[in-house]
This record gives C-alpha cells, structure tokens and sequence, in this order.
C-alpha cells in the first residue's frame, strides 16, 4: 500500500517535495514486518532469514541494527557495527528512522537507473515513521527524504507537466544553468557570500522556461481574480542565488527592481525583477503555497522543484503586497522552497535577499529560436571554485559582446594578465569586443598565444625596392657577411618570428624596465634574413621613418616596416649577453627561437633604442654572435653597420587568426640569388593579390628571351603588376610564351572564315564572326557549354591554358504573310524558326480553295514568305430575263403559261458573276419546258442585245449564262404567250334578235372572261354556254389574256313574235325576227251583231278583221276566243284593211 502511495506522490507536479505524513496515511488492516536481525546488516551479508531484511530490493538501512557511519558522505556505502566491543548499540525507533534518511543518496544521485530503489527506500521511511510519535517525528531531520522525494518528482514532472504547461516559447530546454552579468545594475544590498562571483560578472539563473503566471506592476495584494485575469504566458530565467542580501523591499523598489528595470544581455532584452510569490498562503511545510496560486514562485517550482535552488537560511523578496499587514511584503523560501511569510518592507535582515528572475520581451518578435547558449570554456581559470565550460545566453544571429574578464580566477600560478577569449572562428576577441554571431565558444587565453595559424620559423619573401631604404644593399663585406640573394630588393627574405610579447619604441629614447613593462604588448613580427643595405646611419634610416615604423602593405597585408628594439644596455656576455630590458624585440625573439635572427655574422643591425650611455648613441646588434649588444653614434656608418628590419603585422583582429596566406612561387627553372627551389610569400586570406615583379630572378640557363608572366594555379597567366585571385596559391614563372588550342563548338552553326585553332600567350587571337546557321543569329562566343555570363569576342594576350568556346544562338523569328484574296484582311503569321505551322483554312463564298501559289511549309522557314491563296470559282453566274415589267432570275422547272401579251415583246438578258468578270449569255426560245440536261444538248443563240418575240407565239426563253470559269447556270421565265388575235364568238351574229334561248360558242385557247351584259359567265367543256331569253339586248364580250376582245350584241326574246299573214285566202303568223310562220289556215267568216257593236266597213275594200290583242302565237282556239270576246263587250276596235 506505501507504494502506491508513493507512487502518487511522484506522480503529481504539485507534491514533488515531501508531503506531511499525513498525507500518506490510509487505514491498514496489515501488520507490518518487524526486523529481526540482531546485528546490522550490510551491503555485502543481508539477513535472509530477516523478513524486513531478507524481502525483495532489501536495502541495509532497512535493517532495525543499522548503525550509521559517523564520516558517511551521503553515497550508499556500506555500514558498519557500532565500536562497542560488546556487539552493536540498540538505537531507538526515532534514530533508526533518521538513520534510514540519512542514508538516502544526495539528491544529484538520483536517476532513471536508481529511482525504483530510492522509491523503496522512501516507503520504507514512511512505514517506519509511522511508528513514531509527533514528538518524534518533530525531532527528525527531514532535509534528505525532501531533496529525495524532490529529485524523484523532477524526473516525473516533465511528464507530467506536458499537457498542463503552456506551451515553450523557446526552443531552449529548460532546467540549464545560464550566466548573466549584472555588474551595472547596481542592485542595492550585499552580494551574496555563496555566490561564484560577487562582482556579478558571473550570476548563474536557471532557465524555467515558460510558465504561466501573474506578475505585478505596483504594490498591491493580489487577489485570485487579478491573479486570474492577468496570468499569461512568458519565460523566465531564475537567479539560482539571492544576488544580494541585507535589503529592504523598499531599497528595491526605488531602484525599480522590484516591478521591473529593463536588462540587456547578448541582444536579448529581458526585464530584472522580483518574481509574484502570492500575497498569503496555504499548506504548510513542502505542501505550503503562496496565494494566489498562479504566482511566478510557485509557477516555477510546480514546473520542477529544482529550478529554485540555495533557498535555505534566506527569504526571497516578492512583490506581492501581504494580504494580512499592508505596509508587509512577501517572502519565501528559507524554511523550504515552497515557504510563503512575510516580512516589513523596510526590514534589511541578513536573511532577506533579493533573488530575481529574468523575463524574456518580444518573444514573438524573437522566435522559438532566438535564444542560442554560447559555451563559455574558461581555459584552466575558475569561476567560484569550478573550471566547468559555463553558458550565455545571446540572440540567434546576431552579434553580442565578449564577456568581461572580471569575476573569473587565471588558473593556478598564472599571475600574468594577459586575458582574451579565442572564438570559435579562430579569432580572438578582447572582452567588450563585437563577436560574430556565427560564434558558438569562447575559450579564455590566460596566456599569450599565437595571433596567426601561420607556423613561426618559415621564410617568406617581400619586395623592398619601393621603400627607399638608404644605404648600400647587402652584398656582404670582406670581413664574411652574407649577401641578399636578390639586391635590388624585390625578393628579401624574412623569417616569421610568430607572436611575441616585447616592447616596441616610438621614439628615441633609452628604454628603462618600467616603460617596458608598461608597454609590452601581443604583436607578430618577421624580421629579415639579412641587413637589407648597409653604410647608413642611424639618423639616415630614421630620417626616412625606417627606425620607429614606416608603413608597408603587402598582399593585401598591412605591416610596419621598421627596426626592432634591443634594449638600451645589456647583461652577461658571449651568447648570454642580452639587452637591457630584456623584453626587447631582439632578445624576445630569440629567446623564442635562436635561429629566427640568420646572418648576423660580421654584420651588425641597428636597433631602435637610445643608449644608456650617452643620449647621442644608439644601440646595435650581431656581428660577434646573435646576442651581442653595443652602441655606436647616431651619425656612425660603415660597410659592417647595417638594418635589418622587422615587419610587424597590424590589425591582427580585423585579421583573425587564419589571415595570413601561403603563396608558393615556382621559378620554373629561374633562380632567386643561386637557388631554383620554390620560395613562399605572404598575403591576405580571402583576398586578391598583386603577382610579384620578375626582377631579381634569373632567367633560366640559355634563356635569351625577355617574356615573363606567373602562371596561377588557376590556370589563368599574370603578368607582374597584375591582381590575382584569392584562390589562386601558386605562382609558376613563365619564361617562354605557350601556345595553347582553340576548341570552337559551333552548336550547329557554320565557320565561314576566321577560324581559330589555337593561339599564343601574349598575342591572343580574334575570335570569328563569320559564323552562320540557317533560321539564327549568333551572339557570340561564350567560354561555357551552359552559355552563361557574358560572349567572348577575343582571347586576350594575357590569357593562358587551352581554350573551348560554345557559339550561342538567338533562334529568328520570321513572318508568313497569307493574303487570303477573299476580301478579308492579309494574316501574318509570325514564329521562331523550325515551329511548327499550320496553313490556314480559309472559305470564300462561291469559290472552291484551290491551293497556294507556293508551297506552304509545316515548319518555320528561314526567310519571310508572302504566299496567296489560289480559288476555283464553284459559283455559277447569276442573271435575269427581263419582259416588260417581269423578271425571271433563277431556273424554273414547272411552266405555266400564265403571261400574256398582245403585242411584240423585247427580251432582255442580264448576268453577272461573283468573279466581276464578264459573262456569257445565249439564249433558247422554246415552246415548252425543258430540264437542264435536255438544254445541256441544244444550241443556244448568243446574246448581243435585247430582242424581240412576235405576237401568236406561245414562248419559254431559256438563258445559258456561262462565267470565265467554266460555270453554267440557265434560268429562264416562265410560260408566255403573245396573241394578237381577237377571240371568235360563234352560233350568233351581233345585232340578231333570237327568238329561243341560245348555245354560244367561243374560239379562244387563252379564254380571259366571257360576260354578259357585264356579268361573267362560264363555258362549259366545249367553250359553249346558253345564252337565255332576256328582255332587250344582250351583250356577249369575249376577252383573252392577252388582252383581246370580241363584242357581239344579240337580243333574245323568250318566243317568236309574229305578224299575221294572210294570203289567198288564208291566215297565219310569221315570227317578224326569225320568220317563223304558224300553219296557214282559211280566214273565217265573222258575224258581227250587236247594237252597241258597229263595224263600219264602208271605209274597206274587203273583210274586216277585228281584233282587240291578238296572242303572240295565234290559234284557232283563241281566235275563236278572241271574237267571241269581241262580241260580248266593248272593244276599241282597229280595223285593218286586207287586201
């Protein structure tokens, strides 16, 4: 059960430290195990037998006989019996609980790899405990099981922190420890005593990380609901110390430290305060909280109870405000790490401290990445007691500035005070100096180190035949001094002293110990192999600067080229001589190397100091062996008297320490002085050079000529004079020019002329021009296949090594020009050369596409085209017959003859053709309608002009229009008919009177109408119709279509009208129109009687016959009638005499 419990403990954030017991108590039925041992056990021999000893991951302090070792240093060592000789001592149950704490590992000892067992050992301390009374436990010393249980929850509180904290802010793991100088803030109080560094230089924070916590602006108690509304996230760096103590709350508020004073370090900026602690509390002992919770203190430590570190025996100020006294601020820690009081903000105890944390600004504007950890490796020096690498904190990518020295111990028996820091990059960097942002270390030089990579000891050559040093160039002297290799300067030689630490002289004086030693300094130097020229006095080189400096530059190098000091007396004697100070330049270097100053036999070197003996005097060097000292006046010369100057190099900083390159010459077969081997100069890294002269070197053996350049090891030639590359490390002497080959790839192009093959170092050649390819335009010559940078029109003279050229071509862009001749705009086509292109479809009504006049190319030909589209009229003409007022244009196939004339007509033919030329027309008069296959076979009349068809033709007229192109269209009108004459009127005769109705018939094919006295009447199949009796006369009109017309006037009476007729003896009636006569009969004998009834006759020769209206066809009947009619009444008589 105690390990499950134990087991929680671990596993929540908020009970890393010890938990009351309490806390762990829960109701047990279970009797727990009693050790039986009587002896305690130890690491080597645990009792089996035991059952507290003999479980399972038993340990030695679980035994009840565990005695304590008095020395233990906390490590799990092993136990031993009491000194009693009389067996081990019983301990009571108290101190074998303080004996189980005891031994429990130091609190860095505990890991993964031992956890389960400290775990173990915990419970069986809670097990043990419980035994104990109040009191007991009271007197119990718990700091151990605390850091313990403290350490255990560390390794669970990442865990179980992942889904409760806030998210980083940083990329920078928590937990590491991070130096930050704070020298300047001027914090008030004392600096802490257990602090590494109490200049504050060097104040080590842990980095929290991001947590999520109120902080304040002013004094004030804070409440859960302020503490609720202004929590956010940010990041903190905890001072692992109280920096200073003995100070009041107040004394750091005045100096803003308490709310916040802004803070810069390494580009970062930060804010230095107080952190939240709460304004009251809750809990008490480990379980203790400031309130309201969401402070910064126990922000921090519920994100790992180790970020608060050295918090025994001293309070930490908060800003809070204590809700129980107003004018009280809080305090925590002393006690435990998680002890919340409160203290009057006045109050300056010893035991009240200032610990701040560091809160990152902008970290948005930063980025998760912004903090980079530079290692700082203190190089054999201590910061406290410790030779540990420390860190820093700067801002990724950007520069920062070199910590200061102050604060860091030189390691033991240094007692110089040199002080750099050597860069990762190899350059060294004073404190307060700009460091790269590239720079990962800084590793403290106690010590003088080299300045350069370069190895002391090489010879390297520098040309001095610009500097007008007076005197006779060294070609050595009788008394056996060596000459230069090369007097007219151009090739001195030098040895590369290295870096030493001497002093150097401005001006003429005799050099005492204090100046020297006040003006020593770092500095690298090459001194000459040889005195460059002699017979010159002191005063002679000085009037040209040559004794306290003269500037120099070489290879893009600069130096001071001047003589070097060698004290102004000298101790000792033979080679034991020396300068007087001894920390010249002469004796410095050889004291660094004997065989860095050469050729010193017979030839003394004057030096920069003024004699101790006499003002007028000055010091040289040499002749008798290296270290000889003497002086001679200002003004002395001779052939034995010579400088040798030094070369030291400026800005060895700006420099850095890979600043100086290697140049190797090859002389090709030349020699320097007497020597053909290579020889090496200086110049700058990274930078371009000047090649060096050809004077002073010896054309090789039979070698008449005069051409000379440096072949780079760039394969690129340089005469003397010229600039070199800084990639190029060696120089090869070229005594004859080469001739190298021309390799011209012309990329599917033609060489008309010009062509090169090859060419000579010194002349060059003319590349060609002449160069063609169907469908391009050459743009030159480019000295890359990929065609890049820019075209080559010529290899210079000064050009060395084989050379290959690729022509580059612009492909042209030609235009097709496509005149469609269909009355629309030309097209262009435009494309690059060998495109692919498509002709154009074109339509023109009425015409047929009938090709190109040339032909049209698929791809894009090298040249501008102008091509026409060629067409086949396919339209026939078109036309109209024209008669009078009516026109026919097109071909009909059904006739009717429905068009009349009477008279002659003209017939006019009109055409046209789509093409605007002329067209054929003919024409056919035909009587009937005929197909155009039919009129394919007939001949047709020309047509010249209008002409005419005659009257009583019936006419179809055909028109044959033919174009130039062959096409033929015929149109033609419809049925018509000319008819001049009048229709025939039959069966009656005009001014006739019928008497019966009559059957007329018309003569007429193109009957129009046939009316009757105006109205129209219809014949029947024969062309006949009845014309029927009608009171008065009847007019019968017959017209044509064409227009004519007959007219015959008849009367038709419904009935014969007779006349009587009487003739020997006889009567009848004869029809007075028709002459019809009735059948002749006797005439009768009339009696007339009656006295109102009187013929009188005497007025007539024969008979009376009377009568009142006879009927239009008497009979005998009504004859009878009538006389007896004409006897009955009255009647008008009318008498008419017969004969």
């Amino acid at each position: 059960m105690r390990k499950r419990i134990l087991s929680l403990l671990l596993c929540c954030v908020m009970l890393i430290g010890l938990l009351p017991t309490a806390a762990f108590a829960e109701e047990s039925t279970e009797t727990p195990p009693v050790c039986i041992c009587e002896t305690a056990c130890t690491a080597d021999n645990m009792n089996t037998e035991c059952p507290v000893c003999g479980a399972e991951n038993a340990i030695p302090q679980n035994c009840g006989q565990y005695i304590p070792v008095e020395d233990r240093t906390g490590e799990n060592s092993s136990t031993e019996g009491a000194d009693d000789p009389n067996g081990p001592t019983e301990l009571s149950a108290a101190d074998q609980v303080q004996a189980m704490i005891d031994g429990l590992p130091n609190a860095e000892e505990i890991t993964e790899d031992n956890a389960e067992e400290v775990k173990a050992q915990l419970e069986a301390i809670d097990e043990a405990k419980e035994k104990l009374s109040d009191e007991e436990i009271d007197e119990l010393d718990m700091t151990r099981y605390a850091e313990a249980a403290a350490a255990l929850g560390a390794l669970a509180a990442p865990m179980l922190l992942a889904n409760d904290s806030p998210d980083e802010q940083f990329s920078l793991t928590p937990g590491g420890r991070y130096y930050f100088d704070l020298s300047a803030m001027n914090i008030p109080g004392t600096a802490n005593g257990d602090l590494p560094d109490s200049t504050l230089h060097y104040v080590p924070f842990t980095y929290a990380g991001t947590i999520e916590a109120y902080k304040l602006t002013s004094a004030m108690a804070t409440t859960e609901e302020y503490a609720q509304q202004n929590k956010y996230s940010h990041s903190l760096f905890v001072a692992d110390y109280a920096v200073t103590h003995k100070v009041n709350w107040n004394n750091l508020d005045t100096a803003s430290l308490i709310f916040g004073k802004n803070y810069a370090s390494g580009g970062v900026d930060y804010t230095l305060r107080a952190p939240s602690c709460g304004s009251g509390f809750i809990g008490s002992d480990d379980s203790e909280r400031g309130t309201p919770q969401s402070n910064e203190w126990d922000a921090v430590l519920d994100k790992n109870s180790g970020y608060v570190k050295n918090w025994n025996d001293i309070y930490s100020w908060g800003q809070d405000t204590s809700s129980y006294e107003s004018w009280y601020r809080a305090i925590r820690g002393c006690a435990s790490a998680r002890s919340w009081s409160h203290s009057y903000a006045a109050s300056s105890r010893p035991n009240l401290g200032f610990r701040p944390v560091l809160e990152v600004l902008n970290p948005d504007e930063l980025g998760s990445d912004g903090l980079k950890a530079v290692t700082l490796d203190l190089g054999g020096g201590k910061l406290g007691g410790s030779s540990d690498a420390i860190h820093i904190i700067v801002k990724t990518g950007s520069t920062f500035t070199a910590p200061a020295s102050d604060g860091l111990n030189r390691p033991g028996g240094n007692t110089g005070s040199y002080f750099m820091w050597l860069g990762s990059n190899g350059k060294l960097y004073a404190p307060g100096d700009s460091v790269p942002a590239d720079v990962t270390k800084l590793t403290a030089q106690f010590a003088l180190s080299e300045q350069f990579f370069l190895t002391p000891g090489g010879r390297y050559y520098f040309d001095l035949s610009a500097m007008n040093i007076p005197g006779t160039a060294n070609g050595g002297n009788s008394d056996g001094a060596v000459s230069l290799p090369d007097t007219s300067l151009h090739y001195v030689p030098f040895t590369y002293v290295g870096t030493i630490e001497a002093y150097k002289l401005t001006s003429a004086t005799a050099t005492t110990e204090e100046y020297a030693q006040q003006n020593k300094y770092p500095h690298s130097l090459f001194v000459a192999d040889y005195a460059v020229t002699h017979t010159i006095s002191w005063g002679g080189l000085n009037d040209e600067d040559l004794i306290f400096g003269k500037n120099y530059a070489s290879g893009g190098v600069d130096y001071t080229l001047r003589a070097p000091s060698v004290g102004s007396i000298s101790t000792g004697s033979g080679d034991s001589q020396r300068g007087v100070p001894q920390s010249n330049e002469w004796d410095t270097m050889l004291n660094k190397n004997s065989g860095y100053i050469q050729n010193w036999n017979k030839m003394y070197s004057w030096g920069q100091d003024t004699s101790s003996a006499a003002e007028s005097f000055r010091a040289y060097r040499g002749y008798n062996s290296a270290r000889f000292w003497y002086y001679t006046s200002s003004s002395f010369r001779n052939v034995y008297l010579g400088f040798r100057p030094v070369l030291e190099v400026l800005n060895p900083g700006t420099l850095g320490s890979d600043g100086l390159k290697v140049v190797t010459l090859d002389l090709g077969g030349g020699k320097l002085g007497n020597s053909s081997e290579d020889i090496q100069i200086i110049v700058k890294t990274g930078s371009e050079f000047t090649a060096p002269a050809s004077d002073g070197l010896t054309r090789p053996d039979g070698d008449a000529g005069s051409f000379f350049m440096w072949l780079g090891s760039n394969g690129k030639f340089y005469a003397p004079g010229d600039s070199v590359p800084a990639e190029v490390t060696k120089l090869t002497a070229q005594w004859t020019a080469p001739t190298y080959a021309v390799t011209l790839n012309t990329n599917g192009g033609t060489i008309n002329s010009g062509n090169v093959t090859s060419y000579t170092y010194g002349v060059g050649a003319t590349l060609p021009t002449d160069v063609t390819r169907t469908g391009y335009t050459f743009k030159g010559w480019y000295g890359n296949e990929n065609l890049t940078g820019s075209p080559v029109t010529a290899i210079g003279g000064t050009e060395a090594g084989n050379k290959e050229y690729w022509a580059k071509w612009e492909i042209n862009q030609y235009t097709i020009t496509v005149k469609p001749e269909n009355g629309k705009t030309d097209i262009t086509i435009t494309r690059d050369y060998g495109t692919p292109i498509t002709a154009p479809t074109l339509t023109r009504e009425g015409y047929q596409f009938n090709g190109w006049d040339k032909t049209f190319p698929t791809t894009m030909p090298a040249e501008d085209l102008t091509i026409t589209a060629q067409w086949r009229d396919i339209a026939v003409p078109t036309g109209e017959i024209k008669i009078a007022e009516n026109g026919w244009k097109s071909f009909l196939n059904t006739i009717t003859f429905s068009l009349f004339f009477k008279d002659t007509q003209m017939v006019t033919v009109t055409a046209a053709d789509n093409s605007g030329k002329a067209v054929k027309i003919e024409y056919l008069l035909s009587d009937k309608a005929l197909t155009e296959s039919e009129l394919a076979g007939m001949t047709f009349t020309a047509y010249s002009a209008p002409f005419s068809i005659n009257p009583d033709n019936e006419y179809v007229i055909y028109a044959k229009l033919t174009d130039t192109s062959g096409n033929v269209a015929y149109i033609n009108t419809n049925g018509i008919v000319l008819d001049a004459t009048v229709p025939g009127i039959s069966d009656i005769a005009d001014g006739k009177t019928y008497c019966a109705a009559q059957t007329i018939t018309v003569d007429e094919k193109y009957i129009g109408t046939v009316k009757v006295n105006g109205t129209e009447v219809s014949l029947d199949k024969n062309s006949q119709f009845a014309l029927s009796p009608a009171s008065g006369e009847q007019t019968i009109v017959v017209t044509d279509k064409a227009g004519n017309e007959t007219r015959v006037t008849v009367t038709v009476n419904d009935g014969h009208t007779y006349e009587w007729q009487n003739e020997n003896g006889q009567y009848w009636q004869k029809c007075k129109f028709c002459n019809h006569e009735t059948a002749k009969k006797d005439i009768p004998t009339i009696n007339i009687s009656g006295a109102d009834k009187v013929c009188r006759t005497q007025d007539y020769k024969s008979a009376l016959l009377c009568r009142k209206e006879l009927p239009a066809q008497p009979t005998d009947t009504n004859l009878s009638d009538l006389v007896t009619v004409l006897l009955r009444r009255p009647l008008r008589m009318v008498c008419t005499a017969v004969s």
